[in-house]
């Protein structure tokens, strides 16, 4: 069985599939996790979207946070937003990073890769602080402050996506609250190859909201070859250490 899917309206790939291994719907979207002959191994789909495959995912991990990182040796209170499989939360804490807190909107996301990803997540959601909520929501409510913030989400190229929002004004005023004066806030951007709008677009937004912001790519297969990721701080110091550091290949 071949299953298809889509980059764009016109441009798509096909995947074998070995097992279905699950299939269902939240209040959200559509959930499916199935087996794959090829080097993919293991594949989560939300709405028919690839989000997560055992066979890639550190690629991708990797070059969302290292850079962050190696940019701020210091960093300690993270918050992840989004990032429902579990495996950002694996990769901070393989890295040292204790103080982390996650919101996800999503539980029967969280529940089936407890299931299903154990392999590649540990079962990190466990270990952490979790709050099963609206990411908007529980930013706007925060009045802690964190060093590093990550925007794990869903593509948002569709409005009626509920990581749509995230990339508003209003989010990123209320963001800023919660960050300190070395914060850095980096978000997913989707594929710059062929849909790069959402990258432009949010690098423009958090321009105007913060002193030094950037973008970069890394490879992942699984998603048509690259995803693109838009950073922000205010300091200037840990901006140049970004930028060295991907220049560089952190």
């Amino acid at each position: 069985m071949y299953k298809d899917f889509y980059i764009d309206e016109t441009v798509f790939y096909k995947i074998k599939i070995k097992q279905l291994l699950y299939s269902g719907y939240s209040q959200y979207q559509k959930i499916e996790v199935f087996e794959t002959d090829s080097a993919l191994g293991r594949v989560l789909a939300l709405d028919d979207v690839i989000q997560v495959c055992t066979g890639d995912y550190y690629n991708y991990h990797q070059g969302f946070v290292e850079p962050a990182l190696k940019a701020n040796p210091d960093i300690s209170n993270t918050l992840i937003v989004g990032g429902g499989d579990g495996v950002m939360a694996k990769f901070l804490i393989d890295n040292g990073i204790q103080d982390i807190t996650q919101v996800e909107i999503d539980q029967k996301v969280i529940n089936v890769c407890n299931q299903y990803f154990t392999n590649i997540n540990d079962c990190a959601l466990d270990k952490i602080n979790l709050f099963v909520t609206d990411g908007i929501k529980f930013v706007k409510r925060s009045k802690d402050k964190y060093d590093l913030i990550l925007c794990d989400l869903t593509d948002s190229y569709d409005e009626n996506n509920s990581s749509f929002k995230i990339f508003t004004d209003d989010f990123f005023k209320d963001v800023k609250k919660i960050m300190n004066g070395k914060s850095i806030i980096i978000f997913q951007t989707d594929l710059p190859f062929w849909w790069d709008e959402q990258r432009v677009n949010t690098l423009e937004k958090v321009g105007s909201h913060f002193n030094n912001c950037g973008s970069y790519v890394t490879p992942v297969h699984s998603y048509g070859g690259m995803s693109s990721f838009v950073w922000a701080s205010d300091e200037s110091i840990i901006t140049d250490k970004i930028f060295n550091g991907v220049t560089n290949g952190a």
